[in-house]
């Protein structure tokens, strides 16, 4: 049936007749549904599907993925596809991509050697992605290459003080001396004067 005015006509078994009209609509207006997906990535493992539509939502996607929310949450890559049903029976159908990047940013890092002569030296890491380093002596940086040195020596009293503390006492030991020698005896002055 077209849509369009239709003409009733009835007659009477007296011969008389009556008329009336009849309207037939059309409305085959689909939903109009859209969708659009988003990336699933290390940081963010599951993605929100958006869907617009005058109607009611039917998600489908991978792994046996059904849904009748308008904007489920997924955590599989792949294609997803909504269906909207209108009031008026009509259905409108739209897809979406859920990607996936979850490449690692292949750190490499090196140290060196401090010596003497060469107290620092420079850390490098490379990467594809923001840098974060710790170590020890609580030591943090977000530099790719920053500088480390060995420890500074530690006074044995605080430079903080107002002057120095007295060196601790001197431990003396007492040793017992030897006796003057004596004179060899010989004959006396007077024995030799005579």
């Amino acid at each position: 049936m077209r849509p369009g005015t239709y003409t009733l006509v009835v007659t009477g078994s007296n011969g008389c007749t009556s008329t009336a009209t009849a309207e037939v609509e059309q409305d085959n207006d689909v939903p109009g549904a859209q969708a659009a997906g988003g990336t699933i990535t290390c940081s963010n493992e599951c993605v929100m599907l958006t869907g617009t539509g005058n109607g009611s939502f039917a998600w489908s996607g991978p792994s046996n993925f059904n849904s009748t929310e308008q904007n489920p949450t997924v955590c599989a890559p792949g294609t997803y596809t909504l269906v909207v049903t209108g009031s008026n029976g009509c259905t409108s159908t739209a897809t979406a991509e859920v990607e996936q990047d979850t490449d690692v940013p292949g750190a490499q890092a090196a140290g060196g050697t401090i010596t003497c002569s060469n107290e620092c030296v420079m850390l490098t890491g490379t990467g594809n992605g923001s840098f974060a380093w710790s170590g020890p002596s609580n030591f943090n940086s977000t530099e790719q290459n920053p500088t480390v040195c060995a420890p500074a020596p530690t006074p044995w009293w605080s430079p903080a003080a107002t002057a120095a503390p007295a060196p601790p006492p001197l431990r003396w030991s007492r040793t017992p001396m030897s006796p003057a020698p004596r004179p060899l005896a010989g004959p006396s002055p007077a024995a030799t004067s005579a």
